[in-house]
């Protein structure tokens, strides 16, 4: 099916100047302190996208995902992603759904409502808010996205992270000032005290800041986007990356920038002197945000230095497997993705802190969900590669995915729903896609 370009870039502009709407009411809310009926503009966003949109366009909104952080409205995307294509599969006379993904998902409901059972919960409404979640996932992975397109989630996600960067470091001047901002006495993202609506976690930032980079670093040195404008991509994302203080995002550049040069392109020689000019732009990037803000870099390289450098996780994590070795339900079937934050505090005593991928799967399914949740992974990849051809040997589309499984080990995944959506458009990012212009034409 050919694709018409234009009219899906025209619903895409469409959505986004919605979410541009909503984004400014949020503003005025918090910072004149009028009074805004902020759910009813959320249904009707809402609305506006389940009857203007289509199935690519709504894709492409979603990878705004940074811009939207804050918004009442991410739930809400992803559902409506999987309403547009069942809608769509109707009016083709099916609804198609990979067995294999159908059969992963059927073995997590069981799971979760055992465990939930078990612990003495009552299953909720939660379960079914996570598995129409995943189906939305599913859904925009299978969705069919040329390459101009593929760009553009690129893209939408670049500017999407800098907005988000540049409105929170807005809030957080605005409550604590200038001078507080540049001494790193307050990380960014941490306004919770102030301002609960602008409030995120500082590794969530460094999180959306690194996988910004990688893409951008992409994105130019496929000539998807020209070098001048990516580099106000990179130093926002480096600049909101230090100011958020966590050292992951250093631990997390440094394996951008070795991955990034060992990768191959498919034109060596113009690959090579590309990516001398995208390092030397990073270096200098560094440099800049070493002069402009010390105090702050001293902070973070400061915490390396600290004796328990794992902030307690180590301790916390001991915790927990010495605690559920003690159960072997536990151990295979984990204590659910509701609950196993209560069962471990009556169990072992700790708070759920896990901040790693591996561990939160182990927790909330145990080896059987591990096993699970990493045929899930592979799954999807499949399903994508299945629609998608690769682009030869440009092993650099396969950056961001890289980065984000190696990042996800140092922050909250399934305890966050926003990480499984940047998951999803890792994936998409990260493969060829199909040439339907050319099918069109033959």
């Amino acid at each position: 099916m050919y694709t018409n370009n234009k009219t899906e870039k025209d619903h895409s502009i469409m959505l986004l100047f919605f979410l541009a709407l909503l984004l400014l009411m949020q503003v005025i809310r918090h910072v004149i302190g009028i009074s805004i009926p902020l759910s009813f503009f959320t249904l009707i966003f809402a609305v506006a996208v389940f009857l203007l949109s289509r199935a690519e366009s709504i894709v492409l909104v979603a990878a705004m995902v940074p811009f939207c952080n804050n918004l009442p409205m991410n739930e809400i995307l992803l559902c409506f992603i999987a309403m547009i294509i069942i809608k769509e599969s109707f009016n083709r006379g099916k609804i198609c759904i990979r067995q294999q993904y159908f059969g992963l998902l059927a073995i997590w409901v069981v799971i979760e409502i055992i465990n939930n059972l078990r612990i003495g919960i009552i299953p909720n409404i939660n379960i079914i808010y996570w598995l129409v979640y995943l189906l939305a996932i599913y859904f925009m992975i299978d969705t069919e996205i040329d390459e101009v397109n593929r760009k553009r989630i690129g893209k939408y996600y670049c500017l999407g992270t800098c907005a988000f960067v540049l409105l929170l470091s807005f809030v957080t001047i605005r409550s604590y000032g200038i001078s507080s901002f540049l001494a790193g006495s307050i990380r960014l993202g941490r306004t919770d005290d102030v301002s609960s609506l602008f409030s995120s976690n500082p590794n969530s930032v460094a999180l959306l800041c690194v996988l910004a980079t990688s893409i951008c670093l992409h994105l130019i040195e496929s000539k998807a986007i020209r070098m001048w404008y990516g580099i106000p991509i990179i130093l926002i994302s480096l600049i909101g990356g230090v100011v958020s203080q966590s050292r992951a995002f250093i631990i997390g550049e440094i394996t951008l920038l070795i991955i990034f040069t060992l990768a191959r392109g498919t034109d060596q020689r113009r690959t090579f002197w590309t990516k001398v000019a995208i390092i030397a732009i990073v270096i200098c990037g560094v440099y800049f945000v070493t002069k402009q803000y010390p105090d702050i870099l001293n902070t973070v390289l400061g915490r390396f230095q600290e004796d328990d450098i794992t902030n307690g996780r180590v301790s916390i994590t001991q915790g927990y497997f010495k605690a559920s070795l003690t159960d072997p339900l536990g151990v295979l079937f984990g204590y659910g993705l509701s609950s196993y934050m209560q069962a471990l505090l009556g169990i072992a005593g700790v708070q759920n802190s896990a901040h790693s991928m591996i561990l939160e799967v182990y927790l909330s399914w145990g080896i059987v969900g591990f096993v699970i949740v990493t045929s899930w992974i592979i799954s999807l990849i499949r399903i994508r590669k299945s629609n998608c051809f690769n682009y030869g040997n440009n092993s650099g589309s396969m950056i961001p995915l890289i980065i984000l499984l190696v990042m996800l080990q140092s922050s909250r995944m399934f305890r966050t729903l926003n990480p499984i959506l940047l998951l999803a458009i890792a994936i998409i990012f990260s493969q060829g896609v199909k040439d339907t212009k050319r099918e069109f034409e033959a």
